[in-house]
């Protein structure tokens, strides 16, 4: 019994230390996700878009607009450049509103992860 229990032992570290190599996310994952998740994210910018145009100081409307436009670019629905100055945008409003909310912060924090040099960071 005891043999067996290092053998196993032994084989699982073996296992842990053989090169994992990372090829991105899981592209049929993400599109076994369906349409409805990223028709949710794009309904809601939109709604978000409408309130903003009507009343540009509303801070749950930018705060939705700019989190959604962050989901839409996180899950692969749409690219960088279509999201993120949008949501840069309404994030730059919402702050000059209330920049000690916690929701404020929250979205501080994900743009900072976003625009981090992750390039950069390997190397050092």
């Amino acid at each position: 019994m005891q043999k067996i229990l290092y053998l196993t032992i032994l084989m699982l570290f073996i296992a842990s230390c053989a090169r994992k190599t990372y090829t991105g996310p899981d592209q049929a994952l993400l599109d076994s996700m369906g349409g409805s998740v990223k028709a949710f994210f794009q309904q809601s910018a939109d709604e978000a878009r409408a309130i903003v145009d009507t009343a540009p100081e509303n801070y749950n409307a930018l705060y939705a607009l700019a989190e959604a436009d962050i989901y839409l670019y996180i899950f692969g629905y749409k690219s960088r450049e279509e999201t993120l100055p949008v949501a840069q945008d309404a994030f730059n409003r919402l702050w000059q509103i209330d920049s000690l909310s916690s929701r404020s912060l929250k979205l501080k924090g994900v743009f900072s992860f976003l625009d981090w040099n992750w390039k950069g960071a390997e190397l050092t």
